[in-house]
């Protein structure tokens, strides 16, 4: 979606960062970039396309290719290590909107009485720092950040 009253940044990379975090298990304190490109759309609007470029203490690397400049929705993730790769392509895979299936994993937790990493604030204060982070390289265009 096209929206007024927020950025493409945060509107889009959320889950991708969060998914990335929930992965490596510590916090990108070893490097941070991010780029962000203009893309004129065929419905008269400008999309844009976020690179995330992150870097963890245990020497994990990711990097993050979101935003809504984008002509087809797509979800892909490639996770490599010394093992080999795990492909994830979200396009192939039948799921519950994301609504349905965030309520029925908070009910799971509730009636089994799980914790659940997804439903905690750890994770989403997380999730929100790494896009400060984002946000700030990109309007200053790449000072350090704090």
């Amino acid at each position: 979606p096209f929206r007024k009253d927020t950025s493409p940044l945060w509107d889009w990379a959320p889950h991708d960062v969060a998914l990335v975090l929930d992965l490596v298990c510590e916090m990108p304190t070893k490097r941070l970039e991010a780029f962000e490109q203009k893309v004129p759309m065929p419905n008269g609007h400008v999309g844009y396309v976020y690179t995330i470029e992150l870097e963890f203490p245990s020497g994990v690397k990711a990097t993050i290719v979101t935003g809504n400049g984008f002509n087809q929705k797509t979800r892909f993730l490639r996770a490599a290590g010394t093992d080999g790769m795990l492909t994830f392509d979200g396009k192939d895979t039948p799921r519950l909107p994301p609504l349905t299936s965030a309520i029925l994993t908070f009910l799971k937790a509730v009636v089994l009485q799980q914790d659940d990493a997804r439903l905690g604030m750890t994770l989403g204060y997380q999730v929100v720092k790494v896009l400060s982070a984002v946000d700030y390289w990109l309007k200053t265009e790449g000072a350090p950040v704090s």
